[in-house]
């Protein structure tokens, strides 16, 4: 009697939990079909190319591509896709700081001075740099100064900014600590320390300690990582023997000879694109600030953010102790709805919602955590009208939380020129872009 009691409620408990797992598979469909009919919509409305992932508890339960990579080559976006991530390359720099920081290679409150002595700040620390408290003018503000100092370079490079502040004396705009405003050049200024600390270049250090262990493999900084070397060695057996002959014995050598080949391996990685007159997408690829890094330049695929997103619930890279310092909020910030983390913004209202947007050059990217819920939200695109990417983030956000989903009206801009991208950009697909969760 106790023996079948006991297999029964052994049976009822296994009946629920596979009752359980059922409805939630089942909602994560329904919930990635209401996503797929969202993307395909904005798609054929002139509205979004690009890539799209979302995850909820550690499953991803919605990826597509949809549209373009190359337009000239005809090269469809995928999911693996390299896109330019623009600022949302800033919390791998603060990661690697952090990395930095446990190695004990650096602190948080050291001044810059200490790695870059030729600048006249030892008042900023790396924490100001790290939460945009430094007071330093965005480069970007002054790009007329920055272009003015070095004319016609094909390439300005993080060291050309350094030398640049160090050169002009340009003060801080306020008193470093006491306010916060969004800097582009902090996270400059931290590739840099992340070099002089490291002893190695700040590619390398993203690849060797962050890129590698995720198995983050179609990311890299832009332009220097944008080909892979692959060096494939061949052992060939040659088929000549050295045979000598005495009196006695007879001796056979073989010679094996190692033979060395080198082959060049282009990445996929999508072009930057903006709408031009008349519709027509012109390209937007190419500026001599790419040759900087730290505040961007990174070029990474939806399922690599991913990666990098589980990894954050982890101790794979750092402590949790540290990851908890990088999304503490500072209240330091020009902004009511927002606060600073080291890489990551934070909402104000919903503080375990963390997130980070990027524009540059016709690419759009955006990245939101809510680690009370664990649900990730990743859209990519190399063709910017960046008036859509927080619709279409919030059209996301409500179908995860089973809210009232709004379909993001179209820009007057996508509706003018909605004819010529059907007829001309239009990609019709057989089967739909997207892998649901089954």
């Amino acid at each position: 009697m106790i023996l079948s009691r006991l297999l029964y409620w052994l049976l009822g408990g296994l009946w629920l939990l596979v009752g359980a797992t059922s409805v939630l598979v089942a909602q994560n469909s329904y919930k990635a079909r209401q996503i797929q009919e969202v993307m395909q919509t904005l798609y054929a409305n002139n509205q979004f190319n690009g890539t799209v992932l979302v995850a909820q508890e550690g499953q991803v339960i919605y990826k597509g591509a949809f549209g373009w990579a190359n337009y000239e080559s005809q090269d469809t976006l995928r999911t693996n896709t390299s896109i330019r991530i623009a600022s949302v390359s800033k919390q791998f720099t603060a990661m690697s700081i952090m990395i930095l920081k446990e190695q004990g290679k650096l602190s948080y409150e050291d001044p810059i001075t200490r790695f870059l002595p030729e600048l006249p700040y030892d008042h900023i620390t790396i924490r100001h740099l790290l939460l945009h408290q430094s007071g330093l003018p965005d480069y970007f503000m002054i790009h007329y100064a920055l272009d003015a100092y070095y004319p016609g370079k094909a390439f300005i490079n993080n060291w050309d900014v350094v030398r640049f502040l160090a050169n002009t004396g340009r003060k801080p705009l306020f008193t470093p600590g006491t306010k916060g405003s969004y800097c582009n050049t902090g996270y400059v200024l931290l590739a840099c320390i992340v070099e002089r600390a490291s002893g190695q270049t700040f590619p390398s250090f993203l690849t060797q300690y962050i890129f590698h262990p995720l198995d983050m493999r179609d990311s890299y900084v832009y332009p220097y990582q944008s080909k892979d070397t692959l060096r494939q060695v061949d052992t060939l057996l040659l088929a000549y023997d050295t045979i000598i002959n005495r009196s006695d014995w007879q001796e056979t050598s073989t010679v094996i000879q190692i033979k060395h080949s080198q082959r060049l391996i282009d990445r996929q990685r999508a072009i930057g694109y903006t709408l031009g007159g008349g519709g027509q997408w012109v390209r937007m690829d190419y500026l001599p600030y790419d040759g900087i890094y730290g505040e961007k330049s990174i070029c990474t695929s939806v399922e690599d953010l991913f990666k990098w997103d589980q990894a954050l619930y982890t101790e794979k890279l750092v402590s949790k102790a540290t990851l908890q310092e990088a999304f503490k909020p500072s209240y330091l910030t020009e902004r009511n709805d927002l606060y600073y983390g080291f890489g990551w913004k934070i909402e104000s209202k919903r503080t375990h919602v963390v997130f980070h947007h990027g524009l540059y050059r016709g690419f759009r990217s955006f990245i939101q955590r809510n680690l009370q819920k664990q649900t990730t939200i990743i859209i990519l695109t190399n063709r910017g009208l960046g008036g859509q990417m927080y619709p279409i983030y919030q059209a996301i956000e409500a179908i995860l939380s089973d809210d009232k989903v709004t379909i993001p009206k179209p820009l007057p801009i996508e509706r003018q020129t909605l004819d010529v991208f059907k007829r001309r950009y239009f990609i019709r697909y057989d089967t739909p872009q997207t892998s649901l969760k089954q």
